[in-house]
């Protein structure tokens, strides 16, 4: 009878099983390492996400940073002309690069253009100016924008 035979182990049906056991096992950890980078790449487009964000989110600016830093740059600009030992027309360059590459709030816009109209009416008249008479327009042309 069946159950009576002497049961033999089967040495091929244990090396396939172990070869499968080997092959289930090295997918899985294959699957592991494949989902540990991409979650680390997924945490590092994040992070990268989010520097950009605070980045940008920094450099907005509201109008009242806009008007302290206006005010700092022509009391930066004021401080210059009146102590500077430059030629004329150095501080004349120097001042008009400053002015033009200065951030104008909404409200100083007419005033600012106005000044830069005056300063170009200067920049014409710069050989029949001083050195003294070029600071002092420059100073009164700065500090009346301050003061508005």
């Amino acid at each position: 009878m069946f159950w009576q035979k002497k049961k033999t182990t089967n040495w091929l049906l244990i090396l396939f099983g172990f070869i499968a056991l080997c092959i289930i096992v090295s997918v899985a950890v294959l699957i592991i390492i494949i989902s540990v980078r991409v979650r680390q790449h997924s945490q590092n487009n994040l992070d990268s996400f989010k520097t950009k964000v605070i980045n940008n989110f920094e450099n907005i600016t509201t109008p009242l940073l806009v008007k302290n830093q206006y005010q700092e740059d022509l009391n930066n600009l004021l401080n210059f002309v009146s102590s500077t030992s430059q030629s004329k027309e150095k501080v004349l360059a120097q001042t008009e690069d400053t002015f033009l590459k200065v951030r104008v709030p909404a409200e100083k816009k007419e005033e600012h253009l106005q000044a830069f109209l005056q300063f170009e009416k200067i920049k014409n008249d710069l050989g029949k100016l001083s050195e003294a008479d070029l600071r002092k327009i420059l100073s009164n042309l700065l500090t009346g924008l301050i003061n508005e």
